[in-house]
């Protein structure tokens, strides 16, 4: 879980009140419940409510009676636009796959559910859960909570990093140990052990 989401199966187990959506989704897919990166989400909210040039959008999630404000990249908003359509959406027809990437987990940063599945003849798909005003009128944004009220604290923000943090470096020391193990000593031009 170093990206914060999760398959279908432990989403499922998690305690929310939208769980029949979840249950629509295809067997294969991926999603995020909250925030998927609480410090980052903190770090851009504030940055980009000072700065120009960001869109203010509002979003509910699933089941959720209140919106809250999020500022976005340009980029972020047009991927956001195609997703606002609730139908799944193949990754390619983003403008291609690796500047889509990067935007879609910063929106995930912010808590917009965003799942994940392949599909074949469309491959890779995301599909957005809950609903969003890329145009909010005055007095639906003034009703909106800030990002930031919604996520954890300082503390369970860090663990949540630092779990992140283990679950990567974890998942790299497995995948070198594996490809190091199909070479052999005389491949890797090394010898088998350290002097």
């Amino acid at each position: 879980m170093s990206d914060g989401t999760l398959i279908k199966h432990n989403a499922l187990q998690q305690p929310l009140p939208w769980k029949d959506q979840i249950e629509a989704l295809p067997d294969n897919a991926k999603l995020n419940t909250g925030s998927t990166n609480p410090i980052l989400a903190a770090e851009m909210n504030h940055n980009r409510q000072i700065k120009a040039g960001y869109r203010e959008v509002i979003y509910w999630p699933p089941a959720a009676d209140a919106g809250y404000r999020v500022y976005l990249t340009q980029r972020e908003a047009d991927i956001l636009l195609a997703l606002a359509s609730w139908q799944w959406v193949p990754i390619r027809s983003l403008k291609g796959v690796s500047d889509t990437r990067k935007p879609v987990s910063n929106m995930r940063a912010f808590g917009l559910i965003i799942a994940t599945a392949h599909f074949s003849g469309d491959g890779d798909c995301y599909r957005l859960l809950g609903r969003v005003d890329l145009s909010p009128l005055p007095w639906v944004s003034a009703d909106a909570v800030q990002v930031t009220d919604l996520l954890p604290d300082r503390e369970t923000a860090l663990a949540v990093e630092v779990e992140r943090a283990r679950s990567a470096f974890t998942k790299r020391i497995a995948l070198a140990k594996k490809r190091a193990s199909h070479l052999s000593p005389q491949q890797m031009h090394l010898p088998d052990t350290a002097a």
